[in-house]
Parts: C-alpha cells; structure tokens; sequence
C-alpha cells in the first residue's frame, strides 16, 4: 500500500514539475495574440480537473488579475489561435504590408476617378488689362495722380442666326450683318460689352459649311458685325458651341481672337479650361464666366467629334443639379485674383420656356449667397423675369436675369411677337480718385425689339431684320422708316410696354437716343454700396 501511495506522490510531483511554474507571472497583456493564451488552453485540457484546479488556485495566488480572466483566457483564445495557427510571423507581415499598399492604391484610383467624372478642376485666374498686352496683377499700386475711373459693363441676349437670317445677308460672294445690328450700338457700345453666341462661326474655314441654329456654323462676317455693334466678349458655353465637334468649336475661338473678341466657356486646351477670366480697366476688375447648365441626360444625348478628353475640357458644362460647386470655386478664384465686380452667364432650362424652373431658382440664389453681383440667363426664346436680391455674403444687391431672351434669332419665321422680344441690362462702376474701391452707380435696362420685314425677302433683303432698342422708335410722331407697316411699329412699342412691366422698379430705364433726339434720362441705382 505504502509503495502504491508512495507511487501516487511521485507521480503527483512528477506531474507539478511538469507544470510551468512562471507561466501566471505574465499580464495577458505580455502574451503574443493567440501564442500564450493558447499555452493556457492546452494546459488546461491536458490534466486531470483536481491539478487543472490547482494550476488555477495557484495561479491565484501569484496573479489576482489571472484568476479573474481565466474563463476568457481558456474560451476565446481559441477561435483566434486557429485563424493564424501556422502563419509565420514574417509571413504575416509580409501579408498585412502587402494589403495596405494595395488599400492605398484601391483610395487612390477612386479619387482620381471621381475628380475625373465630376469635372473638378484647380483653377488660376488670367488678369486681362486694357493697358498691357499682357495679364497684369489685379491689386496694383494706386499712383498719387489718380483721377478715378468709370466703367460700363452691358450684358445682352443670345445671337441664333436661323437659316433664313443667313439667307438674307448673303451679299456680293459675302455676307453683310452690319445693318441689322447697326441701331445696337447706341446701347452696346460700353467697356465691356458681352452677348451669348450659340454656335461656331466659320468653323470649318473659308465659309464652308454654313448651316443656321441649332446645328449652327454662322459665317465669318458675323464677327465683324458684333464688333462693330460694341461686343468685346462672347459668353459661348453652351450646347449648340458643341454641335460641330471639337475643330470648329477651336476655330471659333480663333476666329474671335483674331477681332479682338474674348470667347469665354469653351476652350482650346486643359490649361486655358483651368483659367478663369478677369478683365480689368483703369483700376476696376471686372470677371466674367460662362456655362451650360442642363440636365445630366441632355449632357448625355449630346453627339459631335470629341474625344473624351477633349469633351472634358473644351467647356464649362455641369449637371444643373451639381453646377453650385464649380461655378462657385471659379468664383473664388476671381476674387482671389481682385475682381471687384462678377458676371455669371449661364445656359439654362428649355427653349420654349417662358419661366424659371426650380433649379434654376435654387442655383440662382446659391449665386446671390455667394455675392455674384449679375447672373445672366440665356437659353430659352422669351424674356424670364427679373430678380433682385441683397447678397447676406456681401450686403450688395445682386441682379439675376432668368432669360435675356434672343437679342438676334428668326424662331418659326417671326410668327410669335414674345420671340422678338429681348431685355440688354448696363451697370456702371465707379472708382474715387486715388481709391481701390468699387462702387456700382448705375443699373439699366433697355427693351429691345427684332423686328422682321416679310416684304424683303428676296428683293433689299440688308432690310429684312432690324434689331433696335425699342425705347428708341416709340413716341415717333409719325411710323419710322426702318418699320414698312404700322403693325410692326406696333410690335416694337408692344415689346417696349411688355418689358417695362416685367422689369417693373428693378432697374432704371436707360437713356437712349430717339428719333427725334429725345433722351429717356437714367438714374442712380438704388443702392451706392461698395463693392
């Protein structure tokens, strides 16, 4: 018996001596993940329960934190250990360092494609001064002999020249727009002086392939026409820019270039997309930007040969839904380069519409927030109405017109009045003598009428379409002579009525000269607030 026990006792200790004795002197926390707590589960399992509770009671003893966790310690380390049992630990390294570059890589392509489908761009501003030929700094140093300045800036409707108008002016091998557009110049004429050209102007060279709006490529003698009327720079983002593919969309510009006009919306290159447009003159910078903002399946249906580069980036295009950001960094831009004073062209809702979509309210007031001082609508046939609002952002009134309407265009041969009808806004900005500061003066309207003469349709037709400011012919004493009936003098005094009403006290009625040289006097803008 004495030998059996005595076998018991040192079987017992054989069995203690098997046991590590410094294992509980470890914090859970010094165990390598799933390595030692593993040891613990093992251990546990292989003696019998009256030295398993030993093990535990004497690990009490030498660590109360072990005792307390030991039912953690036992269950949940072994799901873990299973996962990883038998990677090796440089194997795993190699394996998590390979996963994060590929995470990196994975974030990286998705920026990139993001910022490429949504159009985001990094802009820097060009700064045009009327007294260098080249971009100037915006703040430059007032000098001591400083009298001040005076600018006039004029934003008008958008040119469509319909087969029939292009018809009409064929003459002598050419094409003469000059005397439709000559009474324009008496409003037009300022120092910056913008219109809407949708389409390309002899796109393709040489006059070839002339075709009217909407797959539109006007003939060169266009540009000397809008010259002569006043017009330095063209809003030209827009679908009808894109009708022609990329080529004569480029040679447009060019053309423009070569006159002395400023193409502002489509572009010929990344870097010229990139560079946002601000004009100055004798101390006043004025920026201009220009964009087609329609719905994302319009952007879709449009067809022409770009690649997909070059649809990128060759104009200001967005999701009207989206366009708040983009239209609004590019403002940022221009104010970062010194412009003092902001207009904002936009082509916008449908050509039938004779009102303002809720989008186009919505992305009208984002621009009134952010201080934009003259949004300019283009896009529908009719005359929208006029709204003016003080920006929060800046404490100045802001004026967005919803539609100019078509300052020179023939829709369905003149059939409908409204159609003839455009509205041309003037704003003058003022600078005290040896100040940087801007205010705005003056804020003018003038109803304008096109008027079209179905009597010279193949005989005189240089007399077929007259484009005046309807303020001048309607209190003539007797039926002017560019009218060849009393019903088309009485169009231009019905558009005369018709736009005062819709402009109501928004803005002051411009001064132009009558026929009998009568003047209608402007006056002060309601609000003298500093730019």
């Amino acid at each position: 018996m004495s030998r059996i026990h005595g076998s018991k006792r040192s079987l017992s200790s054989r069995l203690r001596a098997m046991l590590p004795r410094k294992q509980s002197a470890f914090s859970p926390s010094e165990y390598p993940v799933g390595r030692g707590l593993g040891k613990v589960s093992r251990s546990s399992s292989s003696v019998s329960g009256q030295f398993r509770s030993a093990q535990i009671t004497d690990a009490k003893r030498r660590h109360k934190a072990a005792a307390a966790s030991t039912s953690v310690t036992v269950g949940k380390p072994k799901t873990r250990r299973r996962i990883i049992s038998g990677i090796r630990e440089s194997s795993l390294s190699k394996a998590i360092t390979i996963g994060a570059f590929s995470i990196v890589g994975v974030i990286g392509l998705i920026i990139i494609l993001v910022a490429a489908n949504s159009g985001g761009r990094q802009t820097v501003a060009a700064v045009h001064d009327s007294g260098s030929d080249s971009a100037s700094q915006a703040n430059s140093v007032i000098s001591m002999d400083d009298d001040g300045a005076s600018v006039t800036v004029t934003v008008g409707g958008s040119i469509r020249l319909h087969d029939e108008i292009i018809t009409a002016a064929a003459s002598g091998g050419g094409y003469n727009f000059n005397n439709y557009l000559d009474d324009m110049k008496l409003i037009m004429d300022s120092d910056i002086s913008i219109v809407s050209l949708q389409g390309t102007v002899d796109g393709y060279g040489s006059n070839a392939s002339l075709s009217g709006y909407p797959a539109a490529n006007y003939p060169n003698q266009l540009i000397s026409a809008l010259s002569e009327m006043g017009i330095n720079t063209v809003a030209t983002a827009n679908t009808a820019s894109l009708s022609g593919g990329y080529d004569p969309l480029v040679k447009t510009i060019s053309n423009l270039e070569a006159s002395g006009i400023t193409a502002v919306g489509t572009y010929s290159s990344q870097s010229a997309h990139d560079t946002v447009y601000v004009k100055k003159i004798d101390g006043i910078c004025v920026g201009i930007g220009s964009y087609n903002c329609i719905t994302s399946a319009e952007i879709a249906a449009q067809s022409g040969n770009f690649t997909p580069e070059q649809k990128a980036w060759c104009i200001n295009q967005y999701g009207i839904a989206s366009a708040t950001e983009y239209i609004l960094s590019d403002v940022k831009t221009m104010r970062a380069a010194g412009a003092q004073f902001i207009i904002i062209y936009i082509n916008w809702g449908s050509s039938d519409a004779s009102s303002p979509t809720a989008e186009m309210r919505s992305l009208a007031q984002d621009l009134i927030d952010a201080g934009v001082d003259v949004t300019a609508g283009v896009g529908s046939n009719f005359v929208q109405r006029v709204t003016v609002k003080t920006s929060a952002a800046t404490g100045r009134s802001c004026y967005v017109f919803y539609s100019l309407g078509n300052l020179f265009a023939d829709i369905n041969s003149g059939a409908s009045q409204l159609t003839q009808q455009s509205l041309v806004a003037s704003f003058t900005l003022e600078r005290a003598a040896g100040s940087d500061t801007v205010t705005l003066t003056k804020a003018n309207y003038h109803p304008v009428y096109c008027n079209r003469d179905s009597s010279h349709v193949t005989e005189n037709t240089y007399l077929k379409y007259r484009v005046v400011p309807a303020a001048r012919y309607v209190d003539a004493s007797e039926m002017p002579s560019i009218f060849s009936t009393k019903d088309q003098w009485q169009r231009c005094k019905t558009t005369f009525t018709n736009i005062r009403t819709l402009i109501g006290d928004k803005l002051v009625l411009g001064d132009v000269e009558k026929v009998d040289s009568a003047l209608y006097q402007g006056s002060d803008a309601g609000e003298n607030a500093s730019l």
